[in-house]
């Protein structure tokens, strides 16, 4: 709990909170919660250039919203670099906060700043990258590992990105790994188009459809299993559309896996989590990863997962998933067909989910993310 100064103010930038909720986004939908009601005697202020989604179901004395509805994406970048830092410091802001990787370039030096960078892919898969994000984070990115007071890494995989090119950051970068909400919710009314998957047996994919998740490899893996194998089986996919102008629906007509495959697009965190308690496996083969967030929800629900043996993924999964290499559809196809025939590894992937899903916890990473701002607050001005 921040202390000594009867109260502080920080400034939180929380322009990812908006539909569709992406990685980034439910990261701070479901931090922010968490830390407010540890910090009783903070003013906050929550600055968008977006409409936010009402996620704040809280009891807090202290808080304020300056938020826009800008709809041109330009209009959204001129809002960050130029009206927040204004916002910033007329509001008397002591220490700010972006929880997504990016930073004003005008930010007042009398500002303390915290920001969280959720993974290097510019860096290191930046063909998985639409131009002009690759562009705005090989700019942006670096500037903000800079200039910020102190970082956020959301695992030790980024960290360890981050200080290959930036060694001085190392004394001002801290892990704090993601979480998963512990409270379990039975769905007992899923919507139509979820309920009908009650008594099917299923895999699920969850993440954005844009290049970097790796959807083409893993139809065209999944294409390739024994018939004796898919007899009673379908594959899910679940996630809002990204870039790269992927069809997902062509993709499946491509392979002849239109009986197979169902395409659900965006579904609701209820819905997400019936369909989490019913998978036999998430299949996550992503080319690169900050955390893999999915690895955990899905760990919630004692469901495993076949996922990628690089960056982030094998420290997020630990020993509740199977590996496969991202880059090898035989990996791919391998990974599925051994999951899928050997019930007994399935079984024992399971039981080790119970335990390690413990281990990330959002209480856990905010005190641990207050906790930085408190050194800060507190520290040597």
């Amino acid at each position: 709990m921040i202390k000594s100064k009867s109260y502080y103010t920080i400034g939180v930038d929380i322009s990812c909170i908006s539909n569709p909720i992406t990685g980034i986004g439910k990261y701070a939908v479901e931090i922010i919660p968490e830390i407010l009601k540890i910090s009783p005697n903070v003013h906050w202020i929550f600055y968008s250039n977006s409409v936010p989604l009402d996620f704040l179901n809280l009891n807090h004395p202290h808080i304020k919203f300056n938020t826009f509805n800008i709809k041109v994406k330009g209009f959204r970048f001129l809002w960050a670099q130029i009206l927040l830092p204004l916002f910033l410091r007329s509001d008397k802001v002591d220490l700010f906060w972006s929880p997504t990787h990016r930073f004003p370039l005008f930010l007042s030096s009398r500002i303390k700043s915290v920001v969280s960078i959720h993974d290097m892919t510019y860096k290191y898969a930046p063909h998985t990258m639409q131009f002009i994000s690759r562009f705005l984070d090989y700019f942006f990115i670096p500037f903000a590992i800079k200039r910020a007071s102190c970082i956020i890494s959301v695992s030790n995989s980024t960290a360890r990105d981050i200080l290959v090119d930036f060694p001085e950051a190392k004394d001002k970068l801290f892990v704090i790994h993601h979480g998963v909400n512990n409270k379990q919710v039975i769905n007992l009314s899923p919507s139509p188009t979820i309920d009908k998957f009650y008594n099917c047996e299923f895999i699920l994919f969850v993440g954005t459809f844009e290049p970097r998740k790796n959807l083409l490899r893993l139809l065209q893996a999944f294409a390739r299993l024994p018939s004796d194998l898919v007899s009673n089986l379908k594959l899910l996919l679940v996630g809002s559309n990204g870039w790269g102008n992927i069809s997902t629906h062509q993709m499946v007509k491509n392979y002849n896996l239109e009986d197979k495959v169902e395409v659900l697009g965006y579904i609701n965190n209820s819905d997400l989590e019936f369909l989490y308690s019913r998978a036999k496996f998430l299949v996550f083969p992503s080319l690169y990863e900050g955390f893999g967030l999915p690895i955990v929800e899905a760990m919630k629900f004692s469901t495993p997962s076949l996922t990628s043996n690089c960056s982030s993924m094998p420290e997020v999964a630990g020993n509740t998933a199977l590996f496969i290499d991202p880059l090898s559809i035989e990996s791919i196809q391998k990974g599925l067909e051994c999951l899928l025939a050997d019930e007994s590894l399935l079984e024992s992937l399971r039981f080790n989910c119970i335990q390690r899903y413990k281990d990330f916890h959002w209480p856990k990473a905010a005190f641990l993310t207050l906790d930085i701002f408190n050194g800060l607050l507190e520290g040597p001005k």
